[in-house]
C-alpha cells in the first residue's frame, strides 16, 4: 500500500492454510498484517497559529495497523446446511489518539456517534485488542427456504494516549442476528407466475456504551454543563438492544415484468432500544431519546 499524499508506505503479509479433515468438515488457519489510511479530515485538518498562519501538524500520519488471527472449523451438516465456528484476535496498533493531551480519544471509537470531536494534534500510538468467537448456521436456498444465525460473543478494548485500558464505543460483548425467508409458488403457470414469500430478521446485542458524567452549575450563565469522566470512558453498557421485522410480500411475474405488494412491518414488538441521550441544560437532568417505534410500510413496485 502506498499513500501519495505523505509517501508512506506499507507491506501487508497474509497467509491462509486449509486442512480438510474428511469431506463434510474442515479446518482454517489465517494470518495477515493489515493497514488502514487515517481518515483524511485529521490528515487534512489546519491549526491557525497566533500570528494567523496554519499549519497541517497531522499530514505525516502513518497507517493504522493491526495483527489478525483467525482459526475456523467448517461442517456440512447436510446438502443444504453448514454450520461454522471462528475463533479470532485482532492486535491495532499505531492508532491516532491525542499528541497534546493524556486523555481517551482514540480515532476507533469513531463513527459511534454523529459528533466526532477531532484534537488539532495527533500521533500514531493508540492500541486496541479485539478478541471473539462467531457460530454460524446457515441453510442455502432450497425449496424457497433460506436461513442464516449467527451469534458472536466478544471483547474490544483500547488505549488512548492516557494509557489506560477502555472499553471501545463498540464494545457490545454479544449480539445475535437470525434471517429467516420461505417464498412459497402459488402457480406452476410459466407465463403467470405467482410467489408469496415471508421474511423475517431478529437482532439482539448487547447495549451501547457510554461514559459517566455529572452536571455542573455555571453561576456566570446560569446554566448547567455535563463534565464526562474522561477517566472512565465507555465504561456504562445501556440496556440490551432487540429489534424484530417482519415482510410480506406477494409477486407476479407476467408479460415480462414483475409486480409486487408488500407489508413491512420494522420494530414489530416495538422495543424501546436507545439511541442518545440528552441533556436538559436548565434542570441538568439527561433523558434517553430511543430509536424508532414499531412501523408499518405499505409498498407496491413494479419490476422491469
Amino acid at each position: 500500500m502506498y499513500f501519495a499524499l505523505n509517501q508512506n508506505r506499507s507491506l501487508k503479509p497474509r497467509i491462509a492454510l486449509r486442512w480438510g479433515l474428511n469431506a463434510i468438515s474442515a479446518v482454517s488457519l489465517g494470518y495477515e498484517l493489515h493497514s488502514q489510511v487515517v481518515s483524511l479530515p485529521l490528515v487534512l485538518g489546519r491549526v491557525r497559529l497566533p500570528d494567523n498562519t496554519y499549519i497541517q501538524p497531522n499530514a505525516n500520519l502513518g497507517f493504522i495497523r493491526s495483527h489478525h488471527f483467525v482459526v475456523s472449523y467448517v461442517w456440512l451438516l447436510t446438502a443444504n446446511t453448514r454450520l461454522k465456528a471462528e475463533a479470532y484476535y485482532q492486535r491495532i496498533f499505531d492508532a491516532a489518539v491525542d499528541a497534546s493531551a493524556n486523555n481517551s480519544y482514540s480515532i476507533l471509537n469513531q463513527g459511534a456517534s454523529f459528533y466526532n470531536e477531532i484534537p488539532n494534534y495527533i500521533k500514531s500510538a493508540g492500541t486496541d485488542n479485539n478478541w471473539g468467537v462467531e457460530l454460524t448456521m446457515e441453510r442455502f436456498l432450497t425449496k424457497g427456504l433460506y436461513f442464516l444465525i449467527t451469534m458472536s460473543i466478544f471483547e474490544s478494548q483500547y488505549r488512548g494516549s492516557d494509557g489506560i485500558l477502555h472499553n471501545t464505543a463498540f464494545n457490545q460483548q454479544h449480539i445475535t442476528n437470525v434471517l429467516i425467508s420461505k417464498e412459497f409458488n402459488l402457480s406452476n403457470n410459466e407465463k403467470s407466475q405467482k410467489f408469496l414469500a415471508i421474511d423475517a430478521k431478529v437482532v439482539y446485542s448487547g447495549g451501547k456504551r457510554a461514559t459517566p458524567w455529572h452536571a455542573w452549575y455555571n453561576p456566570v450563565t446560569q446554566k448547567y454543563a455535563r463534565i464526562y469522566d474522561d477517566s472512565q470512558a465507555y465504561s456504562l453498557q445501556l440496556k440490551d438492544f432487540f429489534k424484530t421485522d417482519l415482510s410480506i410480500r406477494y409477486k407476479l411475474n407476467k408479460m415480462g415484468y414483475t409486480q409486487e405488494w408488500a407489508i413491512e412491518i420494522t420494530n414489530m414488538f416495538n422495543n424501546k432500544n436507545i439511541f442518545s441521550e440528552k441533556f436538559n441544560t436548565s434542570t441538568g437532568e439527561g433523558k434517553y431519546t430511543y430509536q424508532l417505534e414499531i412501523m408499518v410500510i405499505p409498498q407496491y413496485r413494479i419490476i422491469f
